[in-house]
């Protein structure tokens, strides 16, 4: 290059170094391309999805061994400065700096100068790969290395050009046109993107919804077997022709079921959504093993057709084989209250009661001043698919600052799904209370037509980090409380979960909950009824239900109707650590809708979270804000398994 040793020098344009010798042969091809192509001056580049996996990760290379040059010469360690330059556009810097053994392995130089400048080169080879995969066909990369001794200066500048666009994607088909040819997908069908930018892993994608499209529509064995790119330098955008083996097209056939123990095979075949003779359909199949995996039942499905893509075309038997799960589970727990006290939970699971997908679930909670077992039954498929029957009966009692109660509450409802992510549930309802409050004892026996309706699109039951929640329900009541009573009790409940960065390290989580109580006054609604906030599940560092109204010997009376909203923070330390600071804050009303004009009981403290196979473990330290002289604690916490919300 006519410079000294202890400087480097080298220029790569197009994917290839700039030399003269055999530019005539290679103007002579292109010439040859365009009668060929009409407009098209094309050059054979890189596969596309070269690029494109040489840019989503760094190569693992071995050790470097050392050239003669470098045998020769003295180890110095040759530690060195880079300077990486590129314009900031498309994500390109970064992509850059991350595929860069420069930088990554800046605190790890070579021994040698040849080495250092053997690592150089490697990058600007590995940053024409990830220009390439980005759409940039035209870039001009050099750089440099400077310096009589270490640390040496390495400096890498790069044009990336003009973005090329993708002209067309072509598809071929092995052995010739399938047998339904004219169905073969458009390349709107697989948005393929055409005039936008070619970029490899775009590419990729689009390979991979041709292949789902086809499987979709009777090709189980479809699969890409080659592929061509090529890249036209006048027009500044890129060819693409990939060639599919679709394999025969298949029908759906009988179904054969394998690996059943204690289950019924209507539970299999009830999910089947297709006809002996139907075009396959890997999504109809897809839906199946999800709907079969949903039940608790298998531990593993495995649904596919009889045979491989060797044999004929037509109707091929479905085998559908399971693997059934431990019917029975068992679990335990403990939460601790500042102010109720420890608790400890035990429940247990049967999840395939009858052989048809029944779940029966037993949970009790025993606590120094609450204590109930809970039982539910739940029947799926109850008349029709995806139409579950439910039973509840839950046994309560309970001796808190607003009221002592001792009974049974139970509910029979009908739930299924209404959209996606959307479930609704319609049934009867009923309790009988012995409750004993500030008015006196009284009994209560009530009958209700509950309501439901659930949107949860989040990501995580016990941890979510992104997603949103609704739930609503409405319940008219009728019954008798000392003296007959009527009323309709409704509340909604939203929380939403926001992400601030792409790892979910951090995420702001937000809830609001409003209900109401109409047709009646407070004091014909049984105490048990009522609306009461405060506490570990509500507005944080006040006691248990003690936010709003407080009769003269400071216990809670409860309200028609209440107003809570919490805040939080959630900070990733660690893998498994992480910090919580939270706002909360809410009242209770007397009136039937909330009186936003009365204050807001408010409440802020600093959480933790330790992240275990089976969900948080949360501690919560709260203080109030609005603390009430003789009534309020200077602070509360809480201990439990799960966010707060």
């Amino acid at each position: 290059m006519g410079r000294a040793a202890s400087a480097s020098e080298l220029r790569f344009k197009r994917g290839r170094i700039l030399v003269k010798k055999g530019h005539m042969a290679a103007r002579m091809f292109i010439t040859w391309m365009q009668h060929a192509r009409g407009a098209l001056a094309a050059c054979l580049v890189a596969l596309l999805c070269h690029g494109a996996q040489a840019s989503e990760r760094e190569p693992a290379r071995p050790p470097e061994p050392a050239t003669q040059d470098e045998a020769a010469e003295a180890p110095v360690n040759a530690t060195y400065t880079v300077t990486i330059n590129i314009p900031d556009e498309n994500g390109l810097k970064s992509d850059i700096m991350a595929a860069s053994r420069l930088v990554t392995l800046e605190a790890t130089p070579p021994p040698t100068l040849a080495g250092l400048k053997r690592r150089t080169e490697d990058d600007a080879t590995l940053f024409g790969e990830v220009m390439r995969s980005r759409g940039y066909y035209d870039y001009d990369i050099t750089y440099s290395v400077t310096g009589e001794a270490a640390p040496y200066e390495v400096s890498v500048s790069i044009d990336p050009g003009d973005r090329y666009a993708l002209a067309a994607f072509d598809i071929a088909y092995a052995g010739g046109l399938p047998e339904n040819a004219a169905a073969m997908p458009t390349t709107d069908e697989i948005n393929a993107g055409i005039g936008g930018p070619a970029i490899a892993a775009d590419v990729v994608a689009t390979e991979g919804r041709l292949v789902r499209w086809l499987r979709d529509h009777g090709y189980p064995y479809a699969n890409v077997v080659d592929r061509l790119a090529l890249a036209n330098h006048p027009d500044k955008d890129v060819w693409v022709q990939v060639t599919v083996e679709t394999g025969p097209l298949i029908r759906f056939g009988e179904l054969s079921i394998d690996g059943l123990e204690r289950t019924d095979p209507d539970l299999v075949e009830r999910n089947v959504d297709w006809q002996v003779g139907d075009i396959y359909d890997q999504q109809q199949v897809d839906d199946m093993r999800d709907r079969l995996i949903d039940t608790g039942v298998f531990a593993s499905v495995v649904i596919q057709p009889e045979g491989d893509a060797s044999g004929a075309p037509g109707e091929r038997q479905m085998d559908v084989a399971v693997a059934e799960g431990p019917p029975r589970s068992l679990n335990a727990g403990v939460s601790y209250d500042s102010n109720l006290g420890p608790e400890v939970h035990f429940g247990w699971e049967h999840r395939n009661l009858w052989g048809e997908g029944e779940v029966l679930t037993l949970r009790t909670s025993l606590g120094t001043d609450s204590q109930r077992l809970d039982s539910s039954l739940r029947k799926p498929d109850f008349m029709q698919r995806d139409q579950d029957l439910i039973a509840t009966a839950n046994l309560i009692n309970e001796q808190t600052d607003a009221y002592n109660d001792t009974g049974v509450e139970a509910a029979v409802l009908l739930e299924r799904p209404l959209a996606r992510h959307l479930r609704g549930s319609a049934g009867i309802a009923g309790d009988f209370f012995k409750i004993t409050n500030s008015d006196g004892p009284e009994q209560s026996l009530l009958f209700g037509l509950p309501v439901n309706l659930n949107f949860d699109n989040s990501d995580s039951l016990l941890n979510p980090t992104t997603g949103f929640r609704l739930a609503g329900n409405v319940t008219p009541w009728a019954g008798q409380a000392d003296t007959p009573v009527q009323f309709l009790a409704g509340q909604v409940t939203g929380t939403t979960y926001l992400p601030l960065d792409s790892g979910k390290r951090v995420v702001i989580a937000l809830r609001g909950q409003i209900g109401s109580i109409w047709g009646t006054s407070i004091n014909n609604v049984p105490a048990n009824q009522r609306y009461y906030a405060g506490g570990g599940g509500s507005v944080r560092g006040y006691e248990y239900q003690h936010v709003g109204p407080l009769d003269a010997n400071n216990n809670p009376e409860g309200g028609k109707s209440l107003a809570v909203f919490n805040s939080e923070v959630r900070l990733m330390v660690t893998e498994d650590f992480g910090i919580v600071p939270f706002f909360d804050a809410g009242n209770v009303y007397e009136s039937t809708h909330p009186d936003f004009s009365e204050t807001f009981f408010k409440g802020t403290g600093l959480g933790l979270r330790y992240v275990t196979p089976v969900g948080p473990v949360r501690f919560d330290f709260a203080v109030p804000l609005d603390r009430r002289d003789d009534i309020d604690d200077p602070y509360q916490f809480y201990i439990s398994l799960g966010q707060a919300f």
